[in-house]
């Protein structure tokens, strides 16, 4: 049966009516007739036939209901979720945790634990104790009901019911911690075995992206404490502008297609060049590298380092700190006539020498114009901020408020070796002005001689210019998967004591880098040029929702956009069923 408007015309007139028709087999032809007239369109009573369809309902199927019964039941994040899940799958991670992680795992599941704390993290960094109840809102497979890790979460639950208040005495807050603990021991099973983890991570990255570790890049960073008492905490050089804050040290091994190899976590105040023997002897014997190239950012490496790199077999590119004055004014001076274009690399110029302060090794003197502007304008707003704050302090002596003349020099100087300006400027007391100060002309003029300027040193004889450039410029990488571990995966700052869980929380976030960094490499091999930043803010907009009308529960997902799908045909990405039907 269907409906039908019939035109009437009446009296110099057209009427609409409704009505219902079936059609009906007679004599070998299908023929119609009226089952039911609902009258004039414009004169319509929509009420009663809404109540007719209702009415007819009741005698319906059952897959016709009335939409106004319409109730969501939840909304989750769906689309990052599936992506995660698939470079999990591809990872093995399953299989290696399974391997490595003790028989007497919690209750429920510790690698279903640790797999919602690392994809969650794809979606929205949380603590622990936020995740407890937001995990509910993440599409992850295993948790399409309750939590299947909790003994006694039938208990706790009953807490949250019964006394929902949030508080930190409610059952409601307890129901909370009760999950957050399940959380906590997860990674207090996982750390002890992060080395055998990572070994098999690379076995797995190698078949996965048939990848040859020619090029190895490390480099630190520092996180910050919020809390005390962790035994890693230490005041050292916060790379985060946080000295009042205790820190931990973190080194991180990259590929050079940006996967983190291996990562060790410090007390907060090592040396950076003491981490880098261990890193040595990490690539040796761990990964059992006999030959690679090792890219170390200037800072990290001292000649005892790279004597020990020779030794075990590694060639290296590191960058030399440029105010080396003695040394490096004479090369610039004689080499400013020689700079020439590097091949591939936009923009730079350079030229290459030998020095005997390096043995045998190449010394490449690298030019970069649009560096060198930045560098320009940076010291000169640096320069004038330290101007005004030095004729402020030179004002408090001519306010005649009787400040010594030697307590503002100290004020000055103070100041100058915080802002690390002091070379530039000369104080000095003066009995009319209380100090005096002058700009020394000679030291801005040798900085900017260095200006846009990066010298490396490298013992590989066989790479030229261009390729020994490029493989240094791309330890950008391991810099911008710090940028990323702090920024997006959120690592600082650090809310944990316990030693092992400071551990746990950063091999967590360093794996929610890896499933990020695998999906931005796969999405370049299908020639989609976007960072895994956007292509998971852009899988953010699918969303499961849960509904349910009458009796029958509804399960369907937002429509992803045109760029969206690109992603997903990318990825190889499969969606569940547009609509599913499950009766209750």
């Amino acid at each position: 049966m269907f409906t039908r408007i019939v035109k009437v015309p009446l009296k110099g007139k057209t009427y609409h009516y409704l009505r219902l028709i079936e059609n009906y087999w007679e004599n070998g032809k299908t023929k119609q007739r009226v089952v039911a007239n609902f009258g004039n369109v414009e004169t319509l009573d929509v009420k009663k036939i809404d109540s007719a369809i209702a009415s007819l309902l009741r005698y319906s199927s059952g897959h016709f209901k009335d939409i106004r019964q319409l109730n969501t039941l939840n909304v989750k994040q769906l689309g990052e979720i599936i992506a995660g899940e698939k470079f999990w799958r591809e990872l093995e991670m399953e299989r290696i945790l399974e391997r490595f992680l003790p028989d007497n795992h919690l209750a429920g599941n510790t690698p279903l634990l640790i797999k919602t704390m690392v994809l969650s993290r794809l979606v929205e960094p949380l603590s622990k104790l936020a995740l407890s109840e937001n995990y509910q809102h993440l599409a992850l497979s295993g948790l399409e009901s309750k939590p299947p890790w909790a003994a006694g979460f039938a208990a706790a639950y009953d807490l949250k019911l019964k006394y929902p208040a949030r508080g930190q005495r409610s059952g409601y807050f307890q129901y909370k911690v009760f999950i957050a603990q399940h959380f906590y021991r997860a990674m207090d099973e996982l750390i002890p075995h992060k080395d055998q983890m990572e070994i098999a991570l690379h076995e797995r990255e190698k078949d996965l992206f048939s990848m040859n570790l020619n090029l190895v890049f490390y480099d630190l960073t520092s996180s910050y404490f919020e809390g005390d008492s962790c035994p890693l905490a230490h005041h050292g050089y916060s790379r985060d502008h946080r000295s009042d804050r205790e820190q931990v040290v973190i080194g991180l091994l990259v590929t050079d297609e940006g996967l983190p190899l291996a990562h060790q976590v410090y007390t907060g105040n090592t040396k950076d060049s003491n981490t880098l023997s261990e890193q040595i002897k990490l690539l040796k014997q761990r990964f059992s590298l006999k030959q690679c190239v090792f890219v170390v950012d200037r800072g990290l490496v001292t000649e005892a380092n790279l004597s020990e790199l020779v030794t075990d077999g590694y060639q290296y590119i590191v960058a030399l700190r440029k105010r080396k004055r003695e040394l490096f004014q004479p090369v610039l001076a004689a080499g400013r006539g020689q700079l020439k274009p590097i091949e591939g690399q936009k923009g730079l110029s350079g030229f290459e020498t030998t020095l005997s302060e390096f043995g045998g090794d190449r010394v490449l003197f690298c030019f970069n114009p649009d560096k060198a502007e930045v560098e320009v304008r940076h010291r000169q707003e640096r320069l004038d901020k330290a101007k005004t704050k030095l004729k402020e302090i030179q004002a408090l002596f001519l306010s005649g408020k009787r400040v010594e003349g030697e307590k503002l020099l100290q004020q000055a100087v103070r100041y100058l070796e915080r802002k690390k300006l002091s070379r530039y400027f000369q104080l000095h007391i003066d009995e009319y002005q209380g100090i005096n100060f002058s700009l020394k002309r000679e030291a801005v003029d040798f900085e900017a001689e260095l200006d846009g300027l990066f010298v490396l040193r490298t013992n590989r004889q066989d790479l030229s210019m261009a390729q020994t450039v490029s493989a240094y410029k791309t330890l950008a990488r391991a810099e911008s998967a710090f940028k990323e571990l702090k920024d997006f995966i959120e690592l600082r700052p650090l809310r944990h004591w316990a030693e092992a869980r400071v551990r746990g929380h950063i091999f967590i976030c360093v794996l929610a880098y890896l499933i990020e960094t695998c999906l931005e490499i796969k999405l370049k091999e299908k020639g989609l040029e976007m960072t895994a930043r956007k292509a998971l803010n852009l899988l953010s907009e699918i969303k499961l929702v849960n509904q349910e009308v009458e009796g029958m529960k509804i399960c369907t997902y937002s429509q992803p956009s045109t760029e969206t799908r690109k992603i997903i045909n990318a990825l190889g990405l499969k969606l569940p069923q547009e609509k599913l039907y499950v009766e209750k």
